[in-house]
């Protein structure tokens, strides 16, 4: 009886693959990294963004300066200017509230 002959991969065949998937992989790891730090600075800019304009609308419909009156976001958060989610993003990415200017 012949022996017949496995079909398959060969070890040097699958060593071959593994580089090759290891090297796209150390490609692409850093842009991704990029990608997510681009992600959150535009992400920290329009939650800046827009707790400062909701400051303006409220600086409009009450004719008072906001820098007078608040100097936290959880000043914001109990007059109701901001909501508690915003409240606790501005806090945890870092953002300062000075003189009725959000910075980040």
């Amino acid at each position: 009886m012949r022996l017949r002959k496995l079909q398959g991969f060969t070890l040097l065949e699958m060593v071959v693959v593994i580089f090759i998937i290891s090297l796209l992989i150390l490609l692409i790891l850093p842009n991704l990294t990029q990608q997510k730090h681009t992600a959150e600075a535009k992400t920290d800019a329009a939650l800046a963004s827009t707790i400062q304009t909701q400051i303006e609308l409220y600086e409009d419909e009450e004719g008072t300066h906001a820098a007078d009156k608040f100097t936290s976001f959880d000043e914001l958060e109990k007059a109701k200017i901001i909501t508690a989610r915003q409240c606790k993003q501005a806090q945890r990415r870092g953002l300062k509230l000075k003189a009725g200017e959000v910075n980040s």
